[in-house]
């Protein structure tokens, strides 16, 4: 018995072994071969039961099944018609910003660049590719996600776009990059995790307006078909939402401000419900095209221009990328400033807390995954 144990140790230290002394790109391999296994056991499970069930509990666990399956499938065509819907606005937002006249030179150029912002940001998200979240793992809830599509996916659209550093957005908001292209599955980092660390700027004005009243709308959608309200209920929410639409401004002008970078503040715990963005290096130091330099603690130009002193930085600022890592388009909505800390004698930038514009990381099921920059070009 002794000599069985040691027999039984020695094996199991010399599979430890091998385990540890695999590369990086063999434990991928193996995890998505686990995960592709998984999903064919799943799959399957409907044709595996044991001979000891009935005919009666068969069909049953086979209807249950379908059923699953039928709901993951509504779920993936109720956000593609969203997503679409999604378009449907940004092709508005594009047409209305072709009709404006500023005699300002300024404005003139900013709706330029929003227009082609728009353009480049629309081209991506009608090659985006729609993947279901298939797993997700417990001890990292909100780092990584894995998806049911790869290389095959690839080869079936015939162009490169599940591939290593594609954006992964819901609409127009920001979930995170593919690090791990698998033939049939992929791995997602999430913008909640720490090493992922997105270049972003302010925006204040129309664009932070717009999520707002879409939000509201949002809610009002959910109550009315609700029979738990009652009817002066609703029409009091109904009047008290109308009211804070109208105090937006309907100036469709935006104002770009503060720069820096986030990073996710997520603690390993399981199924964290509130999801962080950690902010840092916040600050406008140098000119760039949309204006010129502003002082770190009044937001007052250093430059003579038509923009008004602001802060750089309050809470309620939408958060979106910039194109400056190279990795994201610029446009995309990232966060919603929640606290911003103040500054301390001899610091250059702001850090700040912020909340991601994605509604809920942790009932995520579909998403959408845009081809990278530099291969958006490019077929197979």
């Amino acid at each position: 018995m002794k000599r069985k144990t040691i027999t039984a140790a020695f094996f199991l230290g010399l599979f430890l072994f091998f385990l540890l002394s695999l590369s990086k790109k063999n434990v991928e391999k193996i995890r998505e071969t686990s995960l592709e296994g998984l999903s064919s056991f799943r799959d399957r499970e409907s044709t595996s039961f044991s001979g000891s069930y009935t005919e009666n509990q068969k069909k049953i666990d086979q209807l249950s099944l379908e059923n699953e399956m039928l709901k993951a499938q509504m779920g993936a065509v109720k956000e593609w018609l969203l997503f679409e819907e999604r378009l449907d606005e940004e092709v508005k937002k594009f047409s209305q910003i072709g009709s404006q006249d500023f005699d300002q030179l300024y404005w003139q150029e900013f709706f330029l660049r929003r227009k082609e912002e728009i353009s480049r940001i629309l081209q991506l998200q009608m090659q985006a590719i729609c993947a279901k979240v298939i797993f997700r793992d417990p001890s990292s809830w909100g780092s990584s996600i894995w998806v049911n599509v790869g290389e095959e996916s690839n080869e079936y659209m015939g162009r490169f776009i599940v591939e290593k550093n594609s954006p992964v957005v819901l609409g127009r908001s920001l979930v995170g990059v593919v690090e791990y292209v698998g033939k049939k599955s992929s791995r997602i980092r999430l913008i909640t995790d720490s090493g992922l660390t997105p270049s972003v700027r302010v925006v204040r004005g129309e664009m932070q307006d717009r999520i707002l009243k879409d939000h509201l709308d949002k809610v009002l959608d959910l109550i009315y078909p609700r029979e738990d309200f009652l009817e002066e209920e609703k029409q009091r929410l109904s009047h008290d939402i109308a009211g804070i639409k109208e105090k937006l401004s309907s100036d469709i002008r935006s104002y770009y401000l503060a720069k820096g970078e986030l990073c996710g503040a997520v603690s390993t715990a399981f199924r964290k419900k509130s999801y962080l963005l950690k902010g840092r290096g916040f600050n406008y130091d140098y000119a760039d095209e949309e204006g010129g330099a502003r002082h770190l603690s009044t937001g007052h130009p250093f430059t003579q221009n038509s923009l008004s002193t602001m802060p750089l930085l309050i809470p309620g600022d939408l958060l979106v990328t910039t194109g400056y890592d190279a990795v994201f388009p610029p446009g995309l909505h990232v966060g919603i400033v929640t606290k911003v800390d103040p500054l301390q004698e001899g610091e250059y930038a702001y850090s700040l807390e912020a909340k991601p514009t994605v509604a809920s990381f942790d009932s995520l099921d579909v998403v959408f995954i845009l081809p990278p920059l530099e291969y958006q070009t490019k077929e197979l």
